[in-house]
């Protein structure tokens, strides 16, 4: 039987059904409670105390991740966007970074003025800062496959789930300081650490249906053009 929610996510006051990879996901409840359940599994990591962006110390901008990751899912319907070139969507991208980080500028200039007539609570205007930030470092730093989205032989790649592999692996070295690692256990074959297991939880939390183990591996193998990357960007 399916649920029908007329509700937006956002406020949902019971639940939310999520239907990714022909599975339906109940188990974390609202938008709000997935959001919620996102930062607590980076809250839980061994936290290093340093600095993000703009001087921010980097555990400041856990309060956005659930809402980034959350808007990161698969979308499993509709018309998809259409298909440019590497070069064009890399111009896009980069037009979205330099006017997040002129608005970031603008709201930075605000007078005391000009920010009372806004009426804007103090807590929302930094979380709107936030989520400018993490917006402005991931369209730096992400990386564009050099062809459409399975144009190409084999089996169809899941370029989404890399996608929130690759954002989970940036901001987990920006919290713990950790390059992301994959082990193998040597009697099964199993893999575990730290990131892989968050990965896993990310991937629960948001109903994705990919294999945490296999990302990482994908992550690990990427991760020292990610890293230039990262730090081009300055997160």
């Amino acid at each position: 039987m399916r649920l029908r929610v007329k509700s937006a996510p956002e406020f949902s006051a019971d639940y939310h059904v999520d239907t990714y990879g022909g599975a339906e996901m109940q188990a974390f409840g609202s938008w709000k409670e997935q959001c919620a359940a996102l930062e607590d599994a980076f809250r839980k990591l061994p936290i290093r105390r340093g600095k993000a962006t703009a001087g921010i110390p980097y555990e400041a901008l856990i309060s956005g991740l659930g809402r980034h990751l959350m808007l990161m899912r698969p979308n499993p319907g509709g018309h998809p966007p259409k298909v440019v070139s590497v070069g064009t969507a890399t111009k896009e991208l980069r037009n979205l970074a330099a006017k997040a980080g002129a608005l970031i500028e603008t709201l930075d200039d605000l007078s005391r003025t000009a920010v009372d007539a806004l009426n804007y609570r103090q807590d929302a205007l930094m979380s709107l800062k936030t989520q400018l930030q993490i917006l402005r470092g991931s369209a730096t730093s992400v990386e564009i496959p050099e062809a459409p989205e399975n144009t190409g032989r084999g089996a169809p790649k899941k370029f989404q789930p890399r996608k929130i592999a690759e954002v989970v692996a940036q901001h987990y070295f920006g919290l713990t300081g950790k390059v992301p690692t994959r082990n193998v256990d040597s009697d099964q074959g199993n893999s575990y650490g730290q990131f892989v297991e968050l990965l896993k939880t990310v991937y629960d939390i948001l109903g994705v249906d990919a294999s945490a183990d296999s990302q990482t591996r994908a992550v690990v193998k990427a991760w020292p053009s990610m890293e230039f990357k990262r730090q081009k960007a300055g997160i």
